[in-house]
């Protein structure tokens, strides 16, 4: 199997095919950094309302976990879903000649998102991951401007953290704790893949450099169906999402806390060596005689997809964190009445502190308990979030506020116009 490791480092560097940007610095209204779901809608709401946007892109590609093979909403986040979010889903509908999709691509999710920011106009700047150290520039408690690793510069007056590791909250030094998905049904850190049941998309499961059978004879004994296994859900193109339950024996656990507290080479270190224990795993399943015999026959129908994740030797980009940093924010958000309706929120959980920053606002790492992180992490709300954020962020550039003096009362009416619901209070 290839080794990504060295490919992986410089996509989170940005190293790897990275364009020169002209000029020692750019001025907008918003910066967004992170292009998760989240952090799109952030930005592409807050240049609907008029705002200058950058968007800044760690990596290559935009999207994140949505774009990267979480390609399926469940029942309760298709009745939440409005606003950008359902716009989202009803565009990538439209590729596959639907009103709405619920089950898509990832290649889909991609192009739709990739158009939706080409149509909106936002700024977008690729594989430029924030700088390790003196990334953030801080003024009486504001982020100034951000610099990245190519030395890109981007001032702003007010910024949004839409990352899945919390980066820039964390060198904003805007307090923040660690954040745990109770019952988590996923393995940490680890990938949303795509399988192939046409055997003309097929790539055989890889085996990696290194590969010991005997690191996974603890599977030996492991469930004896495909479904005790993986999570499998069916996608348009006779493909299948998976992804690997948490606790299945011959998966080392791991953690997203130590991932995202990692430095960015430690990051491509862990994403490497994730991959090997997957794709290590998966290669027992479907090949080795001590594997349980169903699950090794249930497998042969399967490949990766050749068709997906090409850059990336059909390994989606994009690391799933049960766990990470969780902002420690004006209000925290301590449980749920209803669990299949986390909105709306307080808007207070994507604020700092104000004696912290004042023109900051948090996307993925919203201020509150285990049992909420996990239902206000679901892709679909995130999107919501990103919503939230970007009309807020806009609205206090517009009118010369901090992000914590907000009128909430207006910035309620305003989300409730464009989504139809109450999504923030």
């Amino acid at each position: 199997m290839r080794d990504n490791r060295d490919l992986t480092a410089k996509l989170i560097l940005a190293a790897l095919l990275a364009c020169a940007l002209p000029g020692a610095g750019r001025q907008f209204d918003v910066v967004v950094y992170g292009a998760s779901a989240g952090g799109v809608a952030a930005a592409l709401a807050a240049k609907r309302e008029g705002a200058t946007v950058a968007l800044i892109a760690p990596g290559r590609f935009v999207g994140g976990l949505t774009s990267g093979g979480w390609g399926v909403v469940g029942e309760a986040d298709r009745a939440l879903a409005a606003g950008l979010a359902r716009e989202f889903y009803e565009r990538v509908g439209r590729r596959y000649g639907k009103p709405v999709a619920w089950a898509f691509e990832p290649h889909a999710a991609l192009a739709v998102f990739r158009a939706m920011l080409r149509e909106a106009g936002v700024a977008v700047f690729r594989e430029q991951p924030l700088r390790e150290e003196g990334g953030v520039k801080k003024r009486k408690r504001r982020i100034r401007r951000v610099i990245t690793e190519e030395g890109e510069v981007f001032a702003g007056r007010v910024f949004i953290d839409a990352t899945y590791e919390g980066d820039l909250i964390a060198q904003a030094q805007a307090s923040y704790a660690r954040a745990e998905a109770p019952e988590a049904e996923v393995a940490d850190l680890t990938f949303a893949l795509c399988f192939s049941e046409d055997a003309a998309l097929q790539l055989p499961y890889p085996k990696p450099s290194g590969y010991d059978p005997a690191a996974f004879q603890a599977a030996s004994g492991g469930p004896d169906t495909l479904a005790g296994w993986l999570l499998l859900d069916p996608l348009p193109g006779a493909k299948l999402a998976a992804r690997f339950r948490a606790g299945v024996p011959g998966l080392p656990a791991a953690s997203g806390w130590v991932y995202a507290e990692a430095d960015y080479r430690r990051r491509a270190e862990f994403y490497q060596m994730r991959i090997d224990h997957v794709a290590g795993l998966l290669y027992f399943l479907a090949h080795d005689e001590a594997a349980p015999k169903p699950v090794r026959e249930r497998l042969a129908a399967y490949g990766l997809c050749g068709d997906e994740f090409a850059y990336t030797n059909g390994w989606p980009y994009q690391i799933y964190l049960a766990e990470s940093r969780r902002l420690a924010g004006m209000e925290t958000l301590e449980d749920l009445e209803d669990p299949q309706k986390p909105l709306p929120i307080p808007f207070g959980v994507l604020v700092p502190r104000r004696d912290e920053v004042r023109n900051l606002l948090a996307v993925l790492s919203p201020s509150c308990t285990g049992r909420a992180w996990s239902l206000l992490r679901r892709e679909p709300v995130s999107m919501m979030l990103g919503e939230i954020a970007g009309v807020a962020a806009a609205m206090a550039v517009r009118d010369g506020v901090a992000v914590q003096e907000l009128d909430r009362e207006t910035l309620a009416a305003g989300l409730r116009a464009l989504t139809g619901r109450d999504v923030v209070y």
